[in-house]
């Protein structure tokens, strides 16, 4: 009977182990996730050098080497938080934008899903104008503040608006040819803040050796500069496409652009797959 219980309790010891271990790894490939997605991977990479080299110092008992850790061992951490400040930024806001306590959750759903479908109606109408298709560029503010990609003292920063979103404000801009038409529309929030806004243009030589117009290259260049999303509608095919962490998606769907865009604006749509899979049919420009 003490054998039995003797192996019962070591095989429970055992699958505790593998427990363990396998929720080390799951915790482990999530964080190199996160870290991936926010192009944070250098912050990852300094903090295991300097880990690896504590442990040796540690290992090796180097005493000059040791007190000099333990005396300059806060200044280092405040210097490295500070250094790779912007990154962490992000890794945190993409932590934060989980949104599980967030009392607010259903209205701002709500919100970003009227949002999202003006914005496609009029991106549907103006890729299927006759007798051609008519361009448009939106960009969709996150965390990051505007200046990141429109200088405010620039006389290419466009003009102030703060209206409501509508699909026939949208076409009535980028339609006809108005003064703003061949400039970029900045969304945040619920509003559009600025029309005809000139944005900073992607350098990547794969998007410059392209067919590509300028309105997909300044799509590009707001989503290197910043954690904006900036949807593009090409004048020449009518192909809609969509701009993300310096990736260009080029001619998707509407029902992947709904996805796609409630993932980075709102809460995540069951059965969306963004991060991984559909990175396999984006053109990858970074």
């Amino acid at each position: 009977m003490n054998e039995v219980s003797g192996s019962l309790t070591s095989v429970g010891r055992y699958l505790l182990q593998v427990l363990d271990f396998g929720l080390l790894f799951l915790l482990i490939y999530e964080v190199f996730r996160l870290l991936h997605r926010t192009n944070s991977l250098q912050v990852l990479k300094s903090a295991v050098i300097v880990g690896f080299a504590g442990l040796i110092v540690s290992f090796l008992k180097l005493p000059i080497l040791s007190w000099l850790i333990r005396k300059l061992g806060p200044t280092i951490l405040i210097a490295f938080v500070i250094i790779f400040q912007p990154e962490i930024r992000k890794i945190i806001v993409k932590m934060g934008n989980l949104n599980f306590l967030s009392l607010r959750g259903k209205k701002n759903a709500r919100d970003t899903e009227e949002k999202i479908t003006s914005v496609l109606d009029a991106a549907e109408e103006l890729s299927k104008s006759q007798p051609k298709s008519r361009g448009m560029l939106l960009v969709f503010l996150r965390s990051d503040p505007m200046g990141k990609i429109v200088n405010d003292d620039s006389d290419l920063n466009g003009e102030e608006l703060n209206a409501d979103i509508s699909k026939n404000l949208l076409v009535t801009i980028f339609k006809y040819d108005t003064p703003l038409h061949d400039g970029a529309c900045i969304i945040q929030g619920n509003k559009i803040v600025r029309a005809g806004s000139h944005l900073p243009l992607s350098e990547h030589y794969d998007i410059k050796k392209s067919t590509f117009g300028t309105r997909h290259c300044a799509a590009l260049g707001a989503s290197e500069k910043s954690d904006a999303v900036a949807l593009v509608v090409s004048e020449e095919t009518g192909h809609i496409s969509l701009a993300h962490d310096g990736y260009l998606e080029v001619n998707l769907e509407r029902k992947e652009l709904e996805q796609k865009l409630t993932q980075f604006l709102g809460r995540k749509t069951v059965g969306s797959s963004h991060e991984g899979d559909s990175r396999d049919e984006a053109k990858k420009v970074s």
